[in-house]
């Protein structure tokens, strides 16, 4: 620690709340600087195990190798969950091109997970089964994403009173319980809030196959280090991206779906309005 960043750290009052919360940390920040600033031993020990977590997420070597060479080396050995799209131990990027709204593609994609529904005529897209689907996201709140669903179903036919029952056994909202993905001014993601979704999880006896992770945070460096916590989990994640860079994400991912609006043509020979918002719903597979 130099000298000008001991003396922020030194003077900064810096309280675990703000930790928390995500606001940036002083330059060089340690945990005897937690000390001085009162920090209780239970604070201390949380961000001791955030940094250790962080440290072990970005030390996963284990690279995620696309889609298509691991089908060329070990054909059928993809544990897919949903179409040729999601597997387990991996991390796989659904992106949404220009007009598409990515809060709408992802309601639409966890609803169909949970209902085991097909998203494309082909077959390509559905579930091995019905599943235990969690959307973790920082970007929308559960009134919205409740609104959204309730859409959802019925546009695809369905009485979301009838199938209430059934889908909150396998569809869940969660939002960040212990502070941001990323801090603001950090670089890397936080063990602290990877931590405490895992915990939540297991205190609520949630078995998830997909967990949904919507941060507009997240970039392609991060994927690596969600790689290792689906691999130690043996989840199937799937990165929200909001705005990064596709190319990018798509080359660091383990696959990516990229979402395009419908061509008028395409849209009136399925008898869709042009001017329908249904014209997002058309998937193209990289």
């Amino acid at each position: 620690m130099n000298t000008e960043a001991t003396k922020k750290a030194y003077t900064t009052p810096y309280t675990f709340a703000d930790w928390e919360r995500g606001d940036a940390r002083p330059d060089g920040f340690t945990i005897a600087d937690a000390v001085r600033f009162g920090w209780t031993e239970k604070e201390r020990g949380d961000f001791a195990m955030s940094e250790a977590n962080t440290v072990c997420m970005y030390g996963f070597f284990m690279p995620q190798q696309a889609r298509h060479l691991l089908d060329i080396l070990g054909p059928g050995m993809n544990k897919f969950v949903y179409g040729k799209f999601l597997a387990t131990e991996a991390v796989s990027v659904a992106v949404s091109l220009h007009d598409v709204d990515p809060t709408e593609v992802m309601i639409s994609d966890g609803f169909a997970m949970a209902m085991g529904n097909d998203l494309c005529s082909d077959g390509s897209m559905r579930p091995v089964r019905k599943l235990k689907v969690v959307v973790w996201s920082e970007v929308i709140g559960e009134e919205e994403f409740i609104g959204r669903l309730q859409v959802i179903a019925s546009a695809c036919g369905y009485d979301i009173e009838a199938i209430e029952p059934d889908l909150a056994k396998r569809l869940f909202f969660m939002k960040p319980g212990a502070g941001p993905l990323k801090g603001k001014g950090d670089t890397r993601i936080r063990g602290h809030a990877i931590a405490d979704l895992i915990y939540s999880l297991r205190d609520m006896d949630i078995t998830p196959d997909v967990v949904v992770i919507d941060s507009a945070s997240i970039t392609a460096r991060e994927l690596l280090a969600l790689g290792g916590v689906a691999y130690q989990m043996d989840w199937a994640i799937m990165v929200v991206d909001r705005g990064g860079d596709p190319a990018a994400m798509r080359d660091a991912s383990f696959v990516t779906r990229t979402v395009r609006m419908m061509t008028r043509q395409e849209a009136e020979q399925t008898g869709i309005p042009k001017e329908s918002g249904d014209r997002c719903m058309a998937f193209a597979l990289h």
